[in-house]
């Protein structure tokens, strides 16, 4: 019975006949390409079934066939699921997770360095007043009904992700900063009149010389100059310096060690 539920035409017919008349996905060809039991989900409704393919020889050692064990995992690959849903997603916007976004823009870096990328490091104007006057109920929900609206209009191969509060992170491949710029004034476009709210959003491409703590910091610099300019709008890190970001890294950091050394001296 479980066997017609998986095989809805099995019959006592389908003696001898291959497995992949059953189903597409028990080619032998397909299945003898993995070295660990591919997963396949089968039934309807679906379940999952680790696949255990062995071969079927005669007795002087010939192939003559194959056989087939499947094994249920559909509650295993269930909790997996979950688990990895857990660890990769914002429970509250559906968006990819702060350590999501990040090691997808490591990799990304490391395996493509020579294309574009651009990023939007963005967050909502005046959310705080939001969250103090509506109450932090109200706060969530707007966060979790922003990520579906801007998601949306994103371009295909952009990631998405939470980076913290009421911040987001944007990664753009293939994207220079014009470009990027046009997607960060679309979504304040859609923004706006959707859900009444504006966003001061940082854009930032990224070069060779940069790593991505510094890219992120450009983003982050261009984002304090779009609120400096009034929010609800975007900003570019090139229109802030006319000087590479790890300049104004490294400028941050003297400024900041020369201030610790002040101090220093001044208590000592």
């Amino acid at each position: 019975a479980r066997a017609r539920m998986i095989f809805p035409q099995l019959s006592h017919h389908a003696m001898g006949r291959r497995l992949d008349d059953l189903s597409p996905l028990l080619s032998p060809t397909l299945l003898s390409r993995h070295e660990t039991p591919p997963l396949l989900a089968l039934g309807q409704p679906a379940r999952w079934f680790e696949a255990h393919p062995h071969p079927l020889q005669n007795r002087w050692q010939q192939d003559i066939g194959m056989t087939l064990l499947l094994q249920d995992v559909t509650e295993r690959y269930q909790l997996q699921q979950q688990l990895k849903q857990f660890a990769e997603i914002d429970a509250l916007t559906g968006l990819l997770n702060r350590r999501m976004i990040l090691q997808h823009l490591a990799l990304w870096l490391q395996a493509t360095p020579v294309r574009p990328l651009s990023v939007l490091l963005f967050d909502i104007d005046n959310f705080k007043q939001l969250n103090d006057s509506r109450g932090h109920l109200v706060g969530d929900e707007m966060l979790a009904a922003l990520a579906p609206a801007l998601h949306a209009h994103l371009p295909q191969q952009a990631w998405f992700g939470r980076y913290g509060g009421d911040e987001f992170l944007i990664l753009l491949p293939e994207l220079n900063e014009s470009a990027a710029l046009a997607v960060a004034n679309q979504l304040n476009h859609i923004s706006q009149p959707l859900l009444a709210i504006s966003l001061s959003i940082g854009v930032a491409q990224w070069h060779l010389a940069l790593s991505q703590n510094e890219l992120l910091h450009c983003a982050d610099q261009a984002l304090y100059l779009a609120k400096q300019q009034g929010r609800a709008q975007a900003a570019a890190f090139s229109w802030l310096e006319n000087q590479p970001c790890t300049t104004l890294v490294k400028s941050s950091a003297a400024e900041i060690n020369g201030r610790m050394e002040s101090e220093l001296l001044l208590n000592s």
